[in-house]
């Protein structure tokens, strides 16, 4: 062992290095001494001792972080015996527990005592032997290491070489996963291409009847309400509205004025402003029929929808109530209302088809315990044979309230096994993802859709997609072998718990964090990160 002192240089050291026989230099520094910390130097000693292990003695543990990198190796151990036993690279990587090593020290100090009885017992005189004399108290000094040596090494694995535990929560991504797969309506036999899926074709006729309400108005039977409007106008200068301009109120209602309008500009501090008269149009902006909803009271907001901007500027409130609208007027049959008709029963054809296709496939995967699916492409849905009828028989401008439409169908799509298409993609995930720092949690099998359409044909049916899922991954911190948690020790050895919960709570991948650490009174992080262990937060 080469001890080395305050004022020595690093010629010094080197010179020392020279003279050192033994297949190991071991040199021993004092707390402190600058070449503990000089990365030039520790590279210099590592280099000249080649190829012989360099192992440094100090208690000063966080100088390792420089020379460990290099290839030296640290001890806070300062017993030369000890170095030169066959156990020594258990404790150097700190394996060992105290009570191996108190076994250690104690089979160490009885050999010792040994030697001592024997060299003693050598070097009495023959002319002695016989003779009583006082020995010393050989059994109280080695009492007295040994009890030494229990404090010394409690202090070791106890206070200076503590362990740290790191509860942690990970942050959850969600990640997505994509892969080309071909559906066909064809047999799918041991020959066929992998990535393929099997279409299962669904074919249904649907009915419906439903009755139409007409939109027509026989002239001269709606009395229309009306009443006075006062038109505010905010900018400075001169509007000028046209006859017939809409007045809208905020339930959709609609009104008109009668007549041009000039609404005067605005002075400084007053709107300019002018009363018209209006009358309330037969429909409401969503084309229902407006009939006694036309009456409204006075002092109600009405906006101009014909403005493009400054709607805020320009702008109406009732004057006075406005009154006269009825629901007394009678319906006929105009001449939109078949054609109308027609498209309305229609879509309410298709929506039912669809909707109990639906049904369909639901109770089926109830009853089978499958998980079969629409195909969620454009156009999986086919119709055909639509037939619309008029039982009734209505005529253009013939008084009615209402008339029945029928109509009938045929929806025909594809469904296809989601589990067996979600199985694919997860393997794929499970290729994707690495192994050793990434950890999938769970996948989202609601989000399985055909991302984009690769090609298509009709006969027979066959679409070849790229399907995507989403998933939840967190990073894996129970991994050993993680070059991101080695990244992490190093930025906390050694630093106050508080200030190292601060720096890994800012880690993107850290949701939450605890740190504990062995004995329960020590407040900083190991300095050894061997002794820094992830644990994942209950």
């Amino acid at each position: 062992m080469i001890l080395v002192w305050k004022k020595d240089s690093i010629i010094d050291v080197l010179r020392r290095i020279e003279q050192e026989e033994g297949e190991q230099i071991i040199l021993k520094f004092p707390f402190g001494h600058p070449i503990l910390h000089n990365y030039l130097s520790l590279k210099i000693i590592h280099h000249k001792s080649s190829p012989k292990q360099v192992l440094i003695i100090t208690s000063d543990i966080r100088s390792r972080n420089i020379g460990k990198p290099i290839g030296i190796e640290y001890s806070i151990i300062q017993d030369e015996w000890f170095f030169k036993t066959k156990e020594k690279t258990n404790l150097l990587h700190h394996n060992y527990t105290f009570f191996e090593y108190l076994k250690f020290e104690i089979k160490k100090n009885f050999q010792d005592f040994r030697k001592i009885i024997s060299k003693k017992i050598q070097t009495i005189p023959l002319s002695h032997i016989g003779q009583k004399k006082k020995s010393p108290p050989l059994m109280i000094l080695f009492i007295s290491g040994l009890v030494l040596m229990t404090f010394l090494f409690s202090y070791i694995f106890y206070f200076a070489v503590n362990k740290t535990y790191i509860y942690i929560t990970p942050e959850e991504f969600v990640d997505s996963k994509a892969k080309n797969i071909t559906f066909t309506e064809d047999e799918i036999d041991g020959t066929t291409l992998k990535n393929t899926e099997k279409l299962i074709k669904i074919e249904k006729n649907i009915y419906l009847e439903e009755n139409y309400w007409t939109t027509g108005i026989k002239e001269w039977s709606e009395k229309r309400a009306t009443g006075n409007a006062r038109l505010i106008n905010k900018l400075p200068e001169k509007i000028q509205l046209l006859p017939k301009t809409r007045l809208l109120r905020e339930d959709g209602v609609l009104y008109e004025t009668l007549d041009w309008t000039n609404i005067p500009a605005a002075t400084s501090d007053t709107p300019g402003e002018v009363v018209v008269k209006i009358q309330a149009k037969s429909y409401d902006s969503k084309w229902q029929f407006t009939g006694s909803r036309w009456n409204t009271l006075s002092g109600i907001y009405l906006e101009i929808p014909g403005l493009k901007s400054n709607k805020e500027m320009i702008f109406a409130t009732t004057e006075s109530d406005i009154r006269g609208g009825n629901d007394n007027f009678e319906k006929i049959v105009n001449t939109d209302d078949l054609k109308n008709a027609e498209a309305f029963i229609t879509e309410k054809l298709k929506a039912k088809a669809r909707s109990e296709v639906q049904d369909q496939i639901k109770q089926e995967n109830e009853k089978n315990n499958a998980t079969y699916d629409i195909l969620n492409i454009d156009n999986i849905y086919q119709y055909s044979d639509i037939s619309i009828h008029f039982p009734e028989d209505p005529k253009i401008w013939q008084e009615q309230e209402d008339f029945l439409v029928t109509g009938s169908l045929k929806i025909s799509t594809y469904i296809y096994n989601t589990d067996s298409v979600i199985n694919t993609l997860r393997q794929a995930i499970d290729q994707n993802i690495l192994t050793q720092t990434e950890k999938v949690v769970a996948i989202h099998k609601h989000s399985l859709r055909a991302a984009n359409i690769l090609y298509q044909s009709s006969n027979p049916f066959e679409v070849k997609a790229t399907m995507e899922i989403e998933y939840l991954v967190t990073h894996n911190f129970i991994q050993k072998d993680n070059g991101y948690i080695d990244k992490l020790k190093g930025l906390i050895t050694g630093i106050p718990i508080e200030e190292a919960e601060k720096i890994l709570i800012n880690d993107p991948k850290i949701s939450r964090v605890k740190i504990s650490s062995r004995p329960f009174f020590i407040k900083n992080v190991s300095s050894i990160e061997e002794n820094i262990t992830f644990e994942p937060m209950q």
